[in-house]
């Protein structure tokens, strides 16, 4: 088992081995965390006494006290005002639901936050500024 310390936290009793983001505010999402992860599920799988992998996490990108969460929103709030509207609404959903709903249901809502997107002007000026290697500019149709 890995200390706190470790970005991810990890227990193997009998055949089960389980893998938990340490949720410590220094220790969120980081290319660390990702690693840590990959490497873990590399080793589980080559190791013939895992029978079970069981992973949670808490994915979060930042965390901030709570007398500077408003300050931190606001300076969030141009960044998500620039991303297509379509897009963020049906990412909530399904992050939202994920967390509770039954797998079927998940991928469900998944299939339609994809299907609400595909065809619209967003989702194309999003495909042409990533030829054209540039920010794509949103207009919410």
């Amino acid at each position: 088992m890995t200390t706190d310390d470790d970005a991810l936290l990890v227990d193997q009793d009998g055949g089960v081995l389980t893998l938990v983001n340490n949720d410590a505010p220094r220790n969120r999402m980081t290319l660390e965390y990702m690693d840590a992860l990959e490497e873990a599920v590399r080793e589980a799988a080559a190791d013939r006494s895992v029978r079970a992998l069981v992973f949670t996490a808490a994915v979060v990108h930042e965390v901030h006290p709570v007398d500077e969460l408003k300050a931190a929103a606001h300076a969030l709030a141009p960044e998500l005002a620039a991303m297509p509207p379509r897009a963020v609404a049906g990412v909530l959903r399904c992050v939202v639901g994920a967390g509770v709903a039954p797998l079927d249901e998940a991928l469900a809502e998944e299939r339609r936050a994809v299907l609400d997107c595909s065809g619209t002007a967003d989702q194309m000026e999003g495909m042409r500024a990533f030829l054209e290697k540039r920010r794509p500019v949103f207009t919410g149709e």
